[in-house]
Parts: structure tokens; C-alpha cells; sequence
């Protein structure tokens, strides 16, 4: 994937600097160039033009990254990425969401979906790439102001991706039985960013009423890639969305999870996931619908588990259980 390997995180969070108008409008080209390609898979374009105009989309997209890491300033970022009009956002995610019409006078169009399909997928790397430019959280302080230029930028991006139904477009790709698997992992791996990298967008999700969702699908999925992925992403809901969990009946799913997943890295992230839950929230020990069922996957788990990982959780949550049982509730 193009930039996957690309230290993404800002060089330098100097003082603000003006911006050329000149990259601005040059920028906004390629956004525009995205935006009109874009229109031509919604129209019925001849089959002939199809790997002209990809080819065309991914060098686009190649130019966008470039022009983006070339000097990761927030203040620039925000004036690049966020103009009055022409968001590369919008322009990204329109890609997540379109879908090709058949060619005239072709009797299948197998091989350019096949196309679009691998540019799709690197539309979601674009994403995740934007997400992660405007998403730096980590590097905020304590003391800086929320309106300071590093939460004005994410905050921004979690708004275009919300206002884009970005969210929508990332969890369809992870549901869709028809997408490749590739797809649907780039897919859940930007979901993954967006909900790591970015406070507004965790609580944007959380709000949103879609952790149901992804759990329900956890049950289902059969790509561990993928089934690891979503357990990460529920994972840190757990400090601050603790009660989202708790009320789509979290519980009763990660029992079988802890004791039936083949994945350790599986086990391991909903052992940890229970066990943040149990320490934030330790009235809901205390109602835990399933503690017989938990006390056998404990079991199983110290009895035959070879993870250290997993081993390690399973101590930890056993401590905070501890802890709890000793607690008086008033």
C-alpha cells in the first residue's frame, strides 16, 4: 500500500506559517481530479476507458500523499486538507461508497471490478493516511488548549468523516460478503486508526449506537485478521465507553470468545476488555450475567493456555475480581 510504511507522525509542531496559495490551489487540483474520475464510475464509462481513468485515480492519490508528507505542519495540513470547498475527505470516501456500472456492449465486467476493487483499497489506505496526519492525539498536552491547532485538526477530521458517512462506507466493506478479504481488511484497519488515533471519533462512534454492530459481526466474522482488529477497536471503547459496552450486552459474547477463540490475540484482547470494564465500572461485576460460565473459561484458560499474553490478561482481571469481591458496595 502506497505511504503504508511511512512514519506519519508531524516533524514539526512549530509556530504557524502561511501557507502559498499556490500549493493550496495546486493541492485542490488533485482533489478536483479525484472528485471528476470519480463521477465517471457512476456513468456507464466504456470499457476501454477503465484502466486509463484507474490509472489515472492512482496516480491522483499517489500525488495527494506526496504533497501531504512533504512537510506535515498542522497548520498546513488544516489548510490543505480543510479549504472552503474540495475536501479530500469527501474526495476519498466517495470511492468507499461507488460502484461501477456495467460497460456498454461488454458482457462482463469482471476484470474492472476486480480493478476497482484494488483501487478501493487503496482509498482506504489514503484514509487511514489522512486520519493518522490529523489525528495526533498522543501529542497533545494536558495543558494545551482544546481549540489549539492539534484538536482543531482532528476534531475536522472526525467531522468530515461523519459528514461523509465515512463510518458507514468502513463498516459495510467489513460486513460485505462480496468484498475480497483484502478489502475488508484495509477496511477495519481504518476503522481501527479512526477510533485509536482520534478522541472525537471514538466518542463519534460510541454515540453513534455502532458498537452493537461490530460486536454482532465479531460473531460471525471468520477472518482472524479481521476478528483481531475488532477486538482492538472494542478494546478502547473500554476506559471511557464502558456503559456502551455493558448495554449491547458485551458480556455474554466474550465469555465464549476467552474460552473458545483460537486466536490468542483474541483471547487476550477481550480477557483485557473485561477486565478494564470490571475496574471502571466494578458494579457490573457484581450483575455479571454469566460469572459461572467465566469462572470455566478461567479455568480452561490456566489449565491449557500457552499464550503468555493471554495468561497475563487472565491474571490481571483475576486481581481486579479479587479486588472487587473485597469491596463493600453501599
Amino acid at each position: 500500500a502506497v505511504y503504508a510504511d511511512m512514519d506519519l507522525t508531524p516533524e514539526d509542531d512549530g509556530p504557524p506559517t502561511a501557507v502559498p496559495e499556490g500549493e493550496v490551489d495546486a493541492f485542490l487540483q488533485v482533489v478536483e481530479a479525484l472528485q471528476t474520475s470519480t463521477r465517471a464510475f457512476h456513468s456507464q464509462c466504456p470499457r476501454d476507458e477503465w484502466h486509463t481513468t484507474l490509472e489515472r485515480v492512482g496516480k491522483a492519490v499517489e500525488t495527494m500523499g506526496a504533497m501531504l508528507l512533504a512537510d506535515t505542519n498542522p497548520t498546513r495540513l488544516q489548510s490543505l486538507l480543510f479549504p472552503v470547498s474540495g475536501s479530500a475527505f469527501s474526495a476519498v470516501i466517495a470511492y468507499l461508497t461507488a460502484r461501477p456500472k456495467k460497460s456498454p456492449g461488454a458482457e462482463s465486467t469482471d476484470d474492472a471490478e476486480s480493478a476497482f476493487a484494488k483501487l478501493r483499497g487503496l482509498m482506504f489506505q489514503a484514509l487511514t493516511n489522512l486520519i493518522s496526519l490529523c489525528s495526533q492525539d498522543h501529542l497533545v498536552s494536558e495543558e494545551e488548549p482544546q481549540d489549539g491547532v492539534y484538536p482543531e485538526l482532528s476534531r475536522r477530521c472526525c467531522q468530515s468523516i461523519m459528514s461523509e458517512r465515512g463510518v458507514e462506507a468502513m463498516l459495510a466493506v467489513i460486513k460485505s460478503k462480496e468484498s475480497p478479504e483484502v478489502l475488508r481488511v484495509a477496511a477495519v484497519e481504518c476503522l481501527f486508526v479512526f477510533v485509536v488515533r482520534n478522541g472525537h471519533g471514538r466518542s463519534a462512534f460510541a454515540e453513534g449506537g455502532w458498537i452493537p454492530q461490530l460486536l454482532t459481526h465479531l460473531q460471525v466474522e471468520s477472518c482472524p485478521v479481521i476478528r483481531n482488529f475488532i477486538c482492538a477497536i472494542l478494546r478502547e471503547f473500554a476506559n471511557q465507553h464502558a456503559a456502551s459496552l455493558v448495554e449491547c450486552q458485551y458480556f455474554h459474547p466474550s465469555v465464549a470468545l476467552v474460552q473458545n477463540d483460537p486466536s490468542p490475540d483474541v483471547r487476550a484482547l477481550t480477557t483485557e476488555t473485561l477486565d478494564c470494564i470490571f475496574k471502571v465500572r466494578p458494579r457490573s461485576f457484581a450483575s455479571f450475567p454469566a460469572k459461572a460460565a467465566l469462572v470455566e473459561a478461567v479455568r480452561q484458560r490456566l489449565s491449557s493456555e500457552q499464550s503468555a499474553d493471554v495468561l497475563n490478561a487472565v491474571f490481571r482481571m483475576l486481581e481486579t475480581v479479587f479486588a472487587i469481591e473485597g469491596f463493600a458496595y453501599p
